[in-house]
């Protein structure tokens, strides 16, 4: 497990948000190739990642850390926007540094930032959005691409891209509130743009903006937080996941983490457990919370 230094900064006039990052193997696991990630960009602005690395290609986890590490320092250079075209080139030379292989950069890439006021999420694969409402009810936005997630390295081959667009290549995401779907789309992805990614239902880059005025906390989400079962194996829903994830009651400290973890203390008494390894990075609107540690 681990968590980054949790970091505030006024992302609206009145608002103090915080970010934090956690991630925790999965017991059908020996490796956790999970990564995240969370802080501040040098203008002040708070930003959460989360690197899935696939568990059938060999050196995801230092693949997923790579990725997430590089993803950072892009919202750096570009005023706090993603260049995926140029994070996976990027990410590229570093693992043919390493002496890693044409796999190890296969991963899901996602990214949250405080931008013009909004919180804007960017995904490249799959995974889930969870967000707080002001009013306490929690909404997800479920990434399912068949067990085959369009990874961004693919870009780097395009054999590898067109056997995957061949092959593969669906993404279904579905929009719930308080667990009853409010929204589902399916599209097929089409071949990522050399120079620019664009985002949207039928690219690689998917996208989601909130509004902070009507949500508290968002927090991003790997597979993992689909894996879960319960004591008689029956599979968990991901409302009941994201509803604990975002159970929050104060913004201080590693406050992403130290919720995290109760929760899966409180779980494995219940005979709950996550397959797979779960990753989870965040931003919080902590002048909305009491500051006292909880």
């Amino acid at each position: 497990m681990a968590s980054d230094t949790v970091k505030r900064v006024a992302a609206r006039v009145g608002d103090t948000w915080a970010s934090d990052a956690c991630y925790f193997i999965g017991a059908s696991h020996t490796v956790c190739e999970d990564y995240a990630l969370a802080g501040e960009l040098d203008d002040g602005r708070p930003f959460a990642i989360v690197a899935d690395g696939c568990s059938s290609s060999a050196g995801t986890d230092v693949g997923a850390r790579i990725l997430a590490r590089i993803a950072r320092h892009s919202l750096e250079l570009n005023d706090g926007q993603l260049d995926m075209a140029w994070v996976i080139r990027r990410a590229a030379a570093c693992a043919t540094l390493l002496n890693l292989g044409p796999t190890a950069l296969d991963a899901t890439l996602m990214v949250a930032t405080m931008d013009g006021g909004q919180a804007k999420v960017l995904v490249a694969g799959d995974g889930a959005v969870a967000a707080r409402r002001c009013d306490g009810s929690v909404e997800t936005w479920e990434l399912d691409c068949d067990g085959a997630p369009g990874y961004p390295s693919y870009a780097l081959h395009p054999a590898r891209l067109q056997a995957y667009l061949d092959q593969a290549g669906a993404r279904t995401v579905v929009h719930r509130l308080g667990g009853y779907p409010l929204d589902r789309s399916e599209s097929r992805l089409r071949p990522p743009e050399p120079h620019s990614w664009s985002t949207g239902d039928e690219h690689f880059l998917w996208s989601l903006e909130l509004d902070p005025g009507r949500y508290d906390s968002v927090v991003l989400l790997s597979d993992g937080a689909t894996s879960f079962t319960d004591a008689k194996g029956q599979a968990v829903s991901l409302q009941v996941i994201a509803e604990e994830v975002l159970a929050v009651r104060s913004g201080c400290g590693a406050y992403l983490l130290r919720r995290v973890r109760r929760f899966l203390k409180g779980a494995a008494k219940r005979g709950f457990r996550h397959h797979d390894d779960l990753a989870a990075a965040g931003l919080l609107c902590t002048s909305k919370l009491a500051n006292e540690p909880v």
